[in-house]
């Protein structure tokens, strides 16, 4: 995390119509998608046993909200260890704050981009509704941000990755860039 500050720092505007210049960009992009996956991952894991923990209580659970507005309205419901979870989510939003902060100032210095991968737009979008969304809960210690939610439909891209990938494949075959053994 510490050279994560460093970095943050050092996003550069990319040549994009030079295909080396590309190649890095989504070189970049996909390093962040990996690091906010890692992050993403670990709180789905413990949202999950949340979730479960608060459905064998008593605790009324509403079907048609999402776990960031249904952990806000059962948090003084919690017992000690389901705020142990609880907590960590919060802790973890602070983390995918820094990494989607990241991701969307990468793609917003380099709108250019979406005329190469017009997919890219919905990403750059969903970043903007998330990084919303957090300011707005931020200063409160009884939320958390997991997903941007059902209501807004802003939902992380399925699939980006790959395509993303597969852009990393075809520049590399056009710039005679290959990985290191």
């Amino acid at each position: 995390m510490d050279n994560f500050d460093k970095m943050s720092y050092s996003i550069i505007k990319f040549e994009l119509d030079n295909p080396a210049d590309r190649l890095l960009f989504y070189l970049r992009l996909m390093e962040h998608l990996y690091n906010s996956n890692e992050v993403f991952h670990n709180q789905n894991r413990i949202q999950s046993l949340l979730t479960d923990s608060l459905m064998k209580t008593e605790v009324s659970i509403p079907d048609d909200i999402g776990y960031d507005e249904i952990f806000y309205k059962v948090h003084s419901k919690m017992n000690n260890e389901e705020r142990d979870m609880f907590n960590f989510l919060r802790r973890t939003t602070e983390d995918s704050n820094r990494f989607n902060s990241y991701a969307r100032i990468l793609l917003q210095n380099n709108l250019k981009i979406f005329d190469y991968m017009n997919e890219l737009k919905i990403l750059y979008e969903h970043y903007c509704y998330w990084l919303a969304k957090y300011e707005l809960l931020k200063d409160d210690p009884n939320m958390c941000l997991i997903y941007v939610g059902p209501k807004q439909d802003k939902r992380f891209p399925v699939g980006i990755e790959l395509r993303i990938n597969d852009k990393i494949k075809e520049l590399r075959k056009q710039t005679n860039m290959v990985d290191l053994p």
